[in-house]
């Protein structure tokens, strides 16, 4: 199997056979967890604060049971 170095934003063919399936692109991402947020996360996501960024989380996602420990993939890096 022939070994690739993957970088954020690079675009790549999904191929079967020989035959190409279309395009795909390396979106880099994380396990977060909701206790784990950060005043840095909300300002990039356009939040003034953790806290709310936080309950919008938990909003989106409707988590169960012990929401603070609830985990999540938080995206890295997104090439537009």
């Amino acid at each position: 199997m022939e070994r690739d170095a993957w970088f954020p934003g690079n675009i790549f063919n999904v191929k079967l056979d020989d035959k190409v399936l279309g395009e795909a692109q390396v979106i880099l991402v994380e396990a977060q967890k909701v206790e784990d947020l950060t005043i840095y996360d909300a300002l990039l996501t356009g939040f003034q604060t953790a806290e709310e960024l936080k309950d919008a989380v938990i909003d989106w996602f409707d988590f169960k049971g012990n929401v603070e420990k609830q985990g999540f993939l938080k995206v890295l890096y997104r090439w537009l």
